[in-house]
């Protein structure tokens, strides 16, 4: 399957592996332990996800109700986590479709685990298409969204050496677990 569609990553990931012969359920959210808010050593960073068994703590949120032109205009929502305390930077973008509720992009850029230091690393998915989006259905869901605040939930693997919907150069799978969040609040800049 070809796509026309250029996707440009600003993801990444950290150390450890996780069997590819493993398989992720994504509609299977129940699994998800880790209490909501949990915080970091630092006391200045929140728990997001675990990347490939390692926990992934941000320091700011910005989110974001848009009014998407690609592929076909439609109102999404657009959640930024960066992690000012790592030297690279990190960041995990995450897109979710604003009616359908549906997860449909993924950026993460990391510290390369084998880089010197503020050198960062890049995965993703996205969907622009009707068929792409079929690969990454229920990946990760809304789960609330008010007037000014959101929350969701999303769990994924990214194929090592994938390229397509999935984007990943690296030599071992890309699996983000627990990745949950509560009460984010957004503009709404989709009628602007």
């Amino acid at each position: 399957m070809s796509t026309l569609f250029c996707f440009i990553l600003f993801n990444a990931v950290f150390l450890g592996a996780f069997p590819s012969s493993e398989v992720m359920t994504a509609t299977d959210f129940s699994s998800m332990s880790r209490p909501l808010g949990q915080k970091d050593v630092n006391e200045d960073s929140t728990l997001l996800c675990q990347i490939n068994g390692t926990n992934w703590f941000y320091t700011s949120v910005r989110g974001r109700k848009i009014l998407s032109t690609d592929y076909k205009p439609r109102k999404k929502f657009v959640l930024n986590f960066t992690n000012e305390n790592s030297p690279a930077n990190e960041n995990i973008t995450l897109m979710y479709h604003a009616d359908t509720k549906q997860l449909e992009y993924v950026d993460i850029a990391l510290q390369d685990p084998s880089g010197e230091k503020g050198v960062r690393i890049f995965v993703g998915i996205s969907g622009y298409t009707e068929e792409e989006m079929a690969q990454i259905k229920d990946m990760g869901v809304l789960t609330n969204i008010t007037e000014d605040k959101i929350s969701g939930t999303a769990k994924f693997l990214i194929p090592k050496k994938s390229k397509g919907v999935f984007k990943n150069e690296l030599d071992k799978d890309m699996v983000i677990s627990d990745l949950q969040f509560e009460g984010i609040p957004y503009e709404d800049e989709s009628d602007y």
